[in-house]
């Protein structure tokens, strides 16, 4: 795989997006820690929308920052950073992705660091620096570190465990669930088609579909089913927030054998950079019943996406080994 680093430096938002087109990058990953700039155009907020005007994705993965305590050498060997490298390679496998940062030069960056652990997992690492100008990273900064970053718990587990899981989708939704009943088309399931696509573009397989209303006994009864397939894991989606119809947390919760409490942590914090503080609406949430693990995602097109993107995708494997275990 091919993935390319850039910096923001003092260049001007026309010039930054004049290079992202001229080198076709589809997608940045902002790896700086504190993604504020003293150029207005490049605190994140504005940044996001300027590429996205552009038709390019914006993703800011923490887990990849900078100015780590003990050095950043150091904090390679977490497990914290192998999730942010297989959120990468996750995103570089479907499109052209930017690394990028505040400095011009990459030797003077920590993305020198990441592009040594990419280049040790067998991809070419491309440096941007103008229109004219870019070089292949040659792994100078390779270490013993980075060998035992390679070789530590977190990088064996994902070693080890399975690459492709099936899975089985639910949709929450009373509208769309009378629309399937009386066999109107088109549904208009977004939501649930977002997550069979994603899962299937991964290399997993849905095995199980179904569109259920906003009823305890026909959620209970629907994921009684879901389980009963061959699916290892299973995705629902909506009945997450707040109103008296929404009871999918409550069905799940008596269900769940053990609950994921950092999934839902980690997708409300995700969430805040996308919605703001409408984040504390959702009561997502994650667990393992009877051996296979439930994520409950909120019913909009973006939730789904953005906990399929930036959570479930990157680490499900990680997850269904230690399950299974």
């Amino acid at each position: 795989m091919k993935i390319w680093t850039i910096g923001t430096s003092n260049r001007s938002i026309d010039e930054f997006l004049s290079l992202l087109e001229a080198y076709q990058i589809k997608a940045i990953v902002d790896v700086r820690r504190f993604p504020t700039s003293k150029h207005k155009h490049f605190k994140q907020e504005n940044l996001k929308a300027s590429l996205n005007q552009n038709g390019i994705e914006y993703y800011h993965v923490t887990e990849l920052g900078g100015y780590r305590k003990g050095g950043y050498k150091k904090y390679m060997g977490t497990e914290e950073f192998e999730k942010g490298l297989l959120y990468i390679e996750t995103l570089g496998a479907g499109k052209r992705v930017a690394i990028m940062c505040a400095e011009l030069l990459s030797d003077r960056c920590h993305r020198r660091f990441i592009a040594d652990a990419l280049k040790l997992r067998g991809h070419t690492v491309i440096h941007i620096i103008d229109a004219k100008e870019s070089h292949e990273h040659k792994g100078k900064h390779e270490s013993k570190t980075l060998d035992e970053f390679l070789h530590s718990t977190p990088a064996k587990h994902k070693k080890e465990a399975r690459k492709h899981y099936k899975c089985a989708i639910l949709t929450i939704s009373t509208s769309k669930y009378r629309k399937k009943e009386k066999g109107e088309e088109p549904i208009g399931d977004t939501s649930g088609e977002i997550a069979k696509e994603m899962v299937m573009k991964n290399g997993h397989e849905v095995v199980y579909y179904n569109i259920l209303p906003d009823k305890e006994d026909k959620i209970y009864e629907g994921i009684t089913k879901a389980l009963n397939t061959d699916a290892d894991f299973i995705i629902t989606s909506g009945g997450t927030g707040l109103t008296k119809s929404d009871v999918t947390i409550e069905v799940v919760s008596k269900l769940i054998d053990k609950e994921m409490q950092g999934f839902g942590e980690l997708f409300r914090q995700k969430s805040y950079g996308e919605i703001g503080t409408a984040a504390v609406l959702s009561r997502a949430i994650a667990g393992v019943i009877r051996g296979k693990t439930i994520f409950c995602l909120p019913g909009s097109p973006d939730a789904v996406r953005l906990a399929l993107n930036e959570i479930i995708i990157p680490e499900i494997a990680h997850i269904m080994k230690h399950v299974g275990e």
